[in-house]
């Protein structure tokens, strides 16, 4: 299944757990899915939401705020079934600064 999403930012991580020593590593894409707002009467707009991609795989939101297309899938390999951004391709950039240097100086 693939879907459009405008991709907020994105970091990546690499760190070792202090109490285990393990590495931990990812990326970390912060992003709005038009499709999945809810209306609900304590929540207004669109929320942000996070999903963890591989640390190697961060050159697939290098280009930063804008719009991607996502390929979705599923991970099965646990209690609960959870979804999985498959591959981003990114589609165009969203410069949010410049919307705002564009809003009316007394906003």
């Amino acid at each position: 299944m693939e879907k459009l999403i405008l991709v907020t930012g994105s970091s990546r991580y690499d760190f070792k757990d202090e109490k285990t020593g393990r590495s931990i590593t990812g990326t970390k894409v912060n992003y709005i899915d038009f499709s999945a707002q809810k209306v609900e009467e304590d929540v207004k707009g669109y929320v942000v939401s996070t999903e963890t991609i591989e640390y190697h795989r961060f050159h697939e939101v290098e280009n930063g705020c804008g719009f991607y297309r996502v390929n979705i899938g599923f991970d099965l390999t646990g209690k609960k079934p959870k979804v999985i951004f498959e591959k981003l391709t990114f589609v165009v950039s969203v410069d949010l600064g410049d919307l705002v240097n564009k809003l009316p100086k007394s906003a």
